[in-house]
C-alpha cells in the first residue's frame, strides 16, 4: 500500500541537494511525463535516445510538485519551477529507493525469488509460481505474463522500471500472496530496476552470447547478472547451474547461502551442448574478437541437486532428482534435456525456501510449461509442431536438440530468423547452429524493426558453413516461411518455429502487424488434417 511519505524521506539515502522543501508530500512517483497526475514525484531518468529532464516542463505543467533529476533546475530556466527540485546524483537509484519506500517495501512481506540467464527464465518462472503456491497464491512477473492473486495480463517487458515493478509487488501483496518469482534481466540489473528489492533466492540458468549490443562482452555480461546474487543477505539462497562455468565466479560473489543444481557425469551427454561451457567459441564481443572470459577460471561447483534420469515417456519425461531431500521422481509433459535443467533449478529453490519434497515432486507432474516455449501445436497430423522463444544461439542449440529427440526416422526442419536494432555478432553464429543441427533450415525474418530484413538474413547466411550438411533456404514473408515447412513436412518429421514463441505482433520500421507462430500453424494444420471448426479450443487456453 503506497505511504505518506515526503521527497525527503523517499530519497533518504541518497546524494542529494535540494531547491525548494525536501519534506514536500508525495503522493505518486512517475518517470514518464505522460503518466504524471497532480502530487506525484517526477524522476528525469536519462535514456538512451533523450534524457528525461526534457519532459520535465511537462511534468511540471500536469501537475508534479517535484522533480528529481542529475541536473539542477537550471534546466528549467525558462519554464515554471516545480515547487522542489532534487538534484541527484543517480537518478535510477533514485527512481528505484523512492518506488521501494512510496509502496512500502513490499519484498519485505513476500518470499521475492529473482530469475536470471540468458534461456530458461520463463519456464523457471513459471514453474516457481506453481511449486510455491503450496503454501499459498504466488505472483509472477515474467516475459509473457504477470499473474496477481490469479489475475494475469499481458507483460510489456521482461523485468519492468522500478515503479511499475513495485507496484506490482504490492498489489501481490495486497491479493494475499505469500510469494513472488520474477524474472530479472540483466538489462534491469545494469540499469538498477530491481535496487531495494530484498530477495529471498536468486536462480542463475546459462549464460551465452546475447545483449553484446548492450554489454561489451560475455564478463560484462556476467557482472550484470552477478548483482543480483552480490546483494542476497545471509538468510537468502543461490541457486547455480554447476554445469556452467560462469557459476563458480557468482558462488564466489554471492551474499547469501549457495546450493547448485546439474547433471550426473553419466548423463552429462544428456546436456545442452551450447552455453558459456565452450568458453573459446562463445566469447564474442561487440568488437569481433574471441578471448577467453575471466570467469571460465573459478573453481567448478559439485552440484548438490543432481540430474540422475531423464528420460522420454509416450507422454513426455521421467525426471530422478537427487536432492538433499532424498530422489524425486516425477513424470513432467515437458521434454528436451535443457527442461531438464529447468525443472531442477525450481525444484532446488522451492525445497530450499521450504516446500515439502513430496508437495514438490506432485507439482512438477501437472506443471505444462509456459506458452510459446517448446510448446507442441496438435491437430490429427503425422509429424511434430513446435513453437519456441529461441532467439539466441544457445537457446536454439537447445530446441534443436529437443526437436530431434521428437523425430522418428524423419528430418528436423527449422524457420527462424533474427531480430533487428539488436546483437549482430549472434547472426552468423545461429546459422552455423542450425545448419549444423537441423537437416533443413529456412531462414526468415523476426522483428526486423528500423533494419533491412534481407540484410539481416544475409547476416544470418554469413555464418552458414561452406558443405554444411542441411539445406539452407530463405524466404522473406515469415507467414509464407511457416506454410512451406508445414507443407514439406512428412510422417516422422518434426518443424520447428523458433524466434517469435508467446509473441503476437511483428515489428516493422513502419508498421506493426498481427502475426502469432502458434495460431498460423494450428490453423494452417487443422485445415489440413482437423475438423476446421470455427469455436475450437486453441492449445494455449483461449478459444476464438
Amino acid at each position: 500500500m503506497p505511504t505518506g511519505l515526503s521527497l525527503g524521506a523517499m530519497l533518504a539515502g541518497c546524494e542529494a541537494s535540494y531547491s525548494g522543501p525536501s519534506d514536500e508530500p508525495i503522493t505518486g512517483v512517475a518517470y514518464d511525463s505522460r503518466q504524471v497526475v497532480p502530487g506525484d514525484a517526477f524522476v528525469a531518468i536519462p535514456g538512451f535516445v533523450h534524457d528525461g529532464v526534457v519532459f520535465a516542463a511537462q511534468a511540471v505543467a500536469a501537475g508534479a510538485v517535484a522533480v528529481v533529476a542529475e541536473v539542477g533546475p537550471e534546466a528549467l530556466s525558462s519554464s515554471p519551477l516545480p515547487r522542489t527540485w532534487a538534484h541527484v546524483s543517480d537518478a535510477r537509484l533514485a527512481l528505484a529507493l523512492m518506488a521501494n519506500r512510496f509502496f512500502d517495501s513490499p519484498s519485505k512481506k513476500l518470499d521475492v525469488v529473482g530469475i536470471t540467464g540468458t534461456n530458461g527464465k520463463t519456464t523457471v518462472t513459471a514453474l516457481l509460481e506453481s511449486l510455491l503456491s503450496w503454501h499459498g497464491p504466488v505472483g509472477r512477473w515474467s516475459t509473457t505474463v504477470v499473474s496477481i492473486g490469479g489475475h494475469q495480463s499481458a507483460a510489456q517487458r521482461t523485468t519492468p522500471e522500478a515503479v511499475d515493478l513495485q507496484r506490482a509487488l504490492s498489489d501481490m501483496v495486497e491479493a494475499g500472496c505469500c510469494a513472488a518469482a520474477i524474472e530479472v534481466s540483466s538489462h534491469a540489473l545494469a540499469l538498477k530496476r530491481v535496487e531495494g528489492i530484498d530477495f529471498a533466492a536468486a536462480v542463475f540458468t546459462n549464460l551465452s552470447p546475447d545483449h553484446l549490443d548492450f554489454h561489451h562482452d560475455l564478463d560484462d555480461y556476467l557482472d550484470a547478472k552477478a548483482i543480483l546474487f552480490e546483494k542476497l543477505d545471509a538468510t537468502s539462497v543461490a541457486v547455480l547451474n554447476a554445469d556452467e562455468p560462469s557459476a563458480g565466479s557468482l558462488a564466489e560473489r554471492a551474499g547469501g547461502r549457495v546450493v547448485s543444481y546439474g547433471w550426473d557425469p553419466e548423463k552429462r551427454n544428456l546436456a545442452p551442448v551450447l552455453s558459456s561451457r565452450d568458453v573459446g567459441h562463445l566469447s564474442v564481443g561487440v568488437d569481433g574478437v574471441r578471448t577467453p572470459p575471466a570467469f571460465a577460471s573459478a573453481p567448478p561447483l559439485a552440484p548438490s541437486y543432481v540430474i540422475r534420469g531423464w528420460d522420454r515417456t509416450s507422454r513426455g519425461s521421467r525426471l530422478r532428482l537427487d536432492t538433499p531431500a532424498g530422489m524425486i521422481e516425477s513424470e513432467s509433459p515437458l521434454f528436451g534435456p535443457t527442461n531438464a535443467e529447468n525443472l531442477a533449478a525450481g525444484i532446488a529453490t522451492a525445497i530450499e525456501l521450504g516446500c515439502p519434497a513430496s508437495q514438490v515432486a506432485a507439482l512438477v507432474g501437472s506443471f505444462p510449461g509456459p506458452r510459446g516455449r517448446l510448446q507442441r501445436i496438435e491437430a490429427g497430423q503425422p509429424f511434430v509442431v513446435l513453437v519456441d522463444y529461441a532467439h539466441t544461439p544457445a537457446a536454439l542449440e537447445a530446441a534443436l536438440a529437443a526437436a530431434r529427440s521428437l523425430v522418428t526416422g524423419g528430418r528436423v526442419i527449422v524457420i527462424f530468423g533474427c531480430g533487428g536494432d539488436r546483437d549482430r555478432a549472434k547472426r552468423p553464429m545461429m546459422g552455423d547452429v542450425a545448419s549444423s543441427r537441423a537437416d533443413y533450415v529456412l531462414i526468415t525474418t523476426d522483428n526486423p524493426r528500423s533494419e533491412d530484413p534481407g540484410a539481416i538474413i544475409r547476416d544470418i547466411e554469413a555464418g552458414v558453413p561452406a558443405g554444411a550438411a542441411a539445406t539452407v533456404d530463405s524466404e522473406i514473408d515469415r507467414l509464407r516461411a511457416i506454410e512451406r515447412a508445414l507443407d514439406m513436412a512428412e510422417p516422422g518429421d518434426c518443424v520447428l518455429l523458433a524466434g517469435k514463441g508467446h509473441e503476437t505482433e511483428q515489428v516493422f520500421a513502419d508498421k506493426v502487424i498481427e502475426h502469432d507462430d502458434r495460431q498460423i500453424a494450428d490453423d494452417w494444420l487443422r485445415k489440413r488434417f482437423g475438423d476446421d471448426q470455427d469455436n475450437h479450443r486453441d492449445h494455449w487456453g483461449g478459444r476464438r
